[in-house]
């Protein structure tokens, strides 16, 4: 699952794909190599990272990870 700015059960705009983008990278990654460092790894390629993004958050729940990077 990927989360963009957008409501989740509509279709990105046709000028921001950022939300295929990001699910079309983790399915390439696959779910048994996801990491931090790969996570965040896809969430720094552009178009997911694009000159619109003020940060980018990485969390997973169970161990309590919480990393933000702010871009500007």
């Amino acid at each position: 699952m990927a989360q963009t700015n957008y409501i989740g059960n509509e279709t990105d705009p046709w000028f921001d794909n950022r939300e295929t983008a990001a699910i079309n990278f983790l399915n390439n990654v696959g779910q048994d190599n996801i990491t931090h460092e790969t996570l965040l790894n896809v969430m720094t390629t552009v178009p997911i990272l694009n000159n619109m993004t003020i940060h980018t958050i990485v969390m997973q729940a169970s161990t309590g990870y919480f990393n933000t990077t702010i871009w500007w």
